[in-house]
């Protein structure tokens, strides 16, 4: 279990890179927080370090963090190769979770559902509703939901 909490702090690390300067909707609260909130939602260390990196390439801003960035540092921590196949799923999950720029939000939704990533969007909204969302991000959330609870 040692090892896959290392992998986590691992991609925690990423994460804090890819979100360094930047605040939530507030101006004042880190944005980490966010990642680090949905993380908290899961028991398992590989769907936690999934979850810390959901918002990294998508919103890591001109940090230098993309895809290869990510699988390069998830590499470099990995020195005995013990998690080869973990990394390759969390690089694309973290891949799949990042909605593309002209891709309609509710096609994106409806992606995750597909790939069985849903379980992630949940959770990212459930913390989004918690941070004091515009009216208009309720309704955008209450369609979301929608699409993702419903098989």
């Amino acid at each position: 279990m040692r090892m896959k909490e290392d992998l986590y702090n691992t991609c925690l690390a990423i994460a804090i890179k890819a979100h360094l300067g930047q605040f939530r909707h507030d101006g004042k609260t880190p944005y980490i927080k966010h990642p680090i909130e949905v993380a908290g939602m899961f028991d398992d260390w590989i769907f936690k370090a999934k979850a810390i990196l959901h918002d990294a390439i998508e919103d890591g801003g001109d940090n230098g963090v993309d895809k290869h960035y990510i699988l390069s540092e998830l590499h470099k921590a990995d020195k005995d190769s013990l998690f080869g196949a973990e990394i390759i799923d969390i690089v694309w999950a973290v891949v799949m979770l990042s909605r593309k720029k002209d891709e309609h939000y509710l096609d994106y939704v409806k992606g995750l559902w597909v790939h069985s990533l849903e379980r992630f969007k949940i959770a990212d909204i459930t913390c989004n509703l918690a941070d004091s969302p515009s009216d208009s991000q309720k309704r955008k959330y209450k369609k979301a939901m929608k699409i993702l609870l419903t098989p």
